[in-house]
């Protein structure tokens, strides 16, 4: 038994499982909806040849003006129409690559030579340790 950072004490041997409440679901449903309208609309923006990444972080902009007007976008076409109007005022245009511009210097600054390849000892490394672990299970 252990107590928590609320005060809460709890048996690590029989860990407490929580229901999902309808809520939860629905909220879940929800955000996955929403992900789906966004990705849809950053397929085709990107498709239309627009950077992916000002695209990215258009769809982020967008979405957090709307949860701020309580609108809740119903298509794709909430967010293409939406990310069309952005381009044409330069401020947020300029806005928007700023932080794309940040992104790129943070990622080359902790990130630099980062591939998500892992080297062929690494390789090997990960193909072996599978193997003991198929081998004993």
């Amino acid at each position: 038994m252990f107590e928590n950072d609320s005060g809460e004490t709890l048996d690590h041997h029989h860990p407490q499982t929580q229901t999902k409440t309808d809520d939860d679901v629905f909220n879940s449903l929800r955000e996955n909806r929403f992900e789906k309208l966004q990705d849809t609309a950053k397929n085709f923006l990107t498709g239309k040849g627009e950077d992916p990444e000002f695209v990215e972080v258009a769809i982020q902009r967008i979405d957090e003006r709307s949860a701020s007007l309580g609108k809740s976008p119903a298509s794709p076409a909430y967010y293409i129409a939406a990310f069309e109007t952005l381009k044409h005022s330069s401020e947020d245009t300029a806005e928007i690559w700023e932080t794309v511009n940040r992104r790129h210097a943070l990622r080359e600054k902790y990130m630099a030579n980062f591939t998500g390849k892992l080297s062929p000892e690494m390789e090997e490394r990960r193909r072996m340790f599978i193997q003991e672990k198929t081998v004993k299970a």
